[in-house]
């Protein structure tokens, strides 16, 4: 990524960019240092266009033929033309294969940012097509990079945020960089520029109370311990708190606990879980748990009137002893 950056940087622009972004917003902060860099100011509409993939095809409007025609049409008033097409995995093989060779034929005076997600089946696709050359795996920022990331995220917004202010915001928000980055984009708003992030302003702008007692409530979870965990739960229901939203946050902790387990990740790597938590669950707790919210969940999308009462027999069952849950 970073060389790709340089390059850009420096004013050299590949005709085609194939993005397998397991991170959308590096790809979003890719796409936006071309149009910086590529177009026009106040005149960027005449040549950036952005297509969804699945929606080729579907109409005469926009069949392939189509597509592929407005990347060869010459920019207005631009260096290069942006045409930017998302969402790969939506398309069928002979679609994408189509596509592909269309790509080859992308005149120097366009760019193609063609984004998709991580999928090893469009990889063999690309290879089979010729396009190869042009993949950049965008891999999830993880540790000192996710940190790193959210803070430029802030200095382009016109903000400097204090190192524990980041920390907060990565425990509350959670490693998905684009939760981060828009919480990062409502400080912006809510502050405007320059300003300062400081664990007080997180506490004020970033997050609620409801968002501390979620985590509180899963990590009590994930420990064990009733006695805290229920009271939680139902400050939550009182606080009108999205049941998807809980299982969710439930579920991510269960996994995460699991691959401590299964030795893919580390007890200090743990955030939503006290690094105790791996000792209080057998790999086959875990496994029954995480196929009870999977039945919540399904019970919660078919109308259940009650979720809540799911939820709140599940946290009492985390506290039995043994294999039952």
């Amino acid at each position: 990524m970073e060389r790709i950056v340089s390059e850009i940087q420096a004013g050299k622009f590949r005709p085609v960019y194939i993005l397998f972004a397991s991170d959308p917003s590096q790809a979003d902060d890719l796409i936006e240092l071309l149009k910086d860099k590529l177009l026009t100011p106040g005149l960027e509409a005449f040549d950036y266009e952005t297509i969804s993939a699945g929606d080729i095809g579907r109409s005469d409007a926009l069949s392939m033929e189509m597509v592929l025609q407005r990347t060869k049409q010459p920019p207005i008033s631009a260096q290069r033309r942006l045409v930017v097409i998302r969402h790969l995995e939506e398309m069928d093989s002979k679609g994408l294969l189509d596509l592909c060779h269309g790509l080859l034929k992308v005149p120097d005076s366009t760019t193609l940012v063609a984004v998709c997600d991580y999928d090893r089946k469009l990889s063999s696709v690309f290879q089979k097509a010729g396009v190869s050359k042009w993949v950049i795996a965008l891999p999830a920022a993880k540790n000192q990079e996710l940190r790193t990331q959210v803070r430029d995220w802030a200095e382009r917004a016109g903000l400097t945020i204090t190192a524990d202010a980041i920390e907060l915001l990565i425990e509350i928000a959670g490693e998905s960089s684009t939760l981060l980055k828009g919480e990062i984009e409502k400080l912006a708003t809510a502050l405007g520029a320059p300003g300062e992030v400081t664990v007080e302003t997180i506490r004020k702008y970033a997050c609620s109370t409801r968002v501390f007692e979620l985590r509180d409530y899963v990590r009590h979870c994930l420990d064990r311990n009733v006695r805290k965990s229920l009271p939680l739960l139902h400050r939550l229901e009182a606080a009108g708190a999205e049941p998807i939203m809980i299982l969710a946050w439930l579920t991510y902790g269960l996994l995460d606990v699991l691959a401590v387990k299964s030795g893919l990740r580390t007890k200090r790597s743990l955030w939503r879980a006290g690094e105790n938590a791996p000792d209080r669950w057998s790999t086959e707790m875990l496994k029954k748990a995480l196929h009870k919210l999977y039945q919540i969940n399904l019970e919660i999308l078919r109308g259940y009137p009650e979720p809540f009462a799911l939820l709140d027999i599940w946290t009492v069952g985390t506290g039995i002893k043994g294999e039952r849950l």
